[in-house]
């Protein structure tokens, strides 16, 4: 979900964020244990969630690192959320809620993938982006049809049935392996 416009406020956040972040999560979870052993998790996300929503330094830092948490992340996004509410998240992040849902959703894939839960039962999870598509969300102006846009979703689809840990919760855009940095 994206706002048209330049809507930026509390409600913004708490609606886009409830639904890109914390809604994917929870089907996320409540379907893992209906999903076949062997079987895949494609999240559509966004190329707009990239660590460049983030100004701060240290929280850019700690995004990165290696030991991040899915309680960090869940962190953060609270954090964010409260800074927009006391109109103070300037210094720290950007203003927009779409990327930041989108970078804490790409963030949060990598460390569900490597679940013992889901790595046990051989599931691959990707999160990938279909690009800029003509929707009601992007508008008649967007330069890629459903059909170009449904191209790398169906990619992922089609992997061979193994965990690769080089793709394992990995982001993809155009069908390839893609840096959110």
């Amino acid at each position: 979900m994206a706002w048209k416009g330049d809507a930026f406020n509390e409600e913004v956040v708490r609606t886009t964020f409830q639904t890109n972040f914390y809604g994917t999560i929870e089907l996320t979870e409540k379907m893992l244990p209906l999903i076949n052993d062997s079987g895949k998790i494609v999240t559509i996300t966004s190329s707009a969630g990239k660590l460049g929503k983030v100004k701060s330094p240290e929280i850019l830092q700690k995004l990165k690192a290696d030991d991040l948490t899915a309680d960090a992340i869940y962190a953060y996004a609270k954090e964010f959320y409260n800074d927009v509410k006391a109109d103070n998240y300037a210094e720290k992040w950007t203003k927009h809620a779409y990327g930041l849902s989108k970078l804490f959703l790409n963030l949060w894939i990598r460390i569900f993938a490597k679940r013992p839960e889901v790595l046990s039962r051989n599931i691959q999870v990707y999160a990938c982006c279909p690009g800029w598509v003509r929707t009601d969300m992007a508008g008649p102006n967007a330069p890629r049809s459903i059909d170009e846009g449904v191209v790398c979703p169906l990619y992922l689809v089609e992997l061979p049935n193994e965990v690769k840990s080089d793709l394992q919760g990995q982001f993809f855009y155009d069908c390839r392996v893609t840096s959110i940095n």
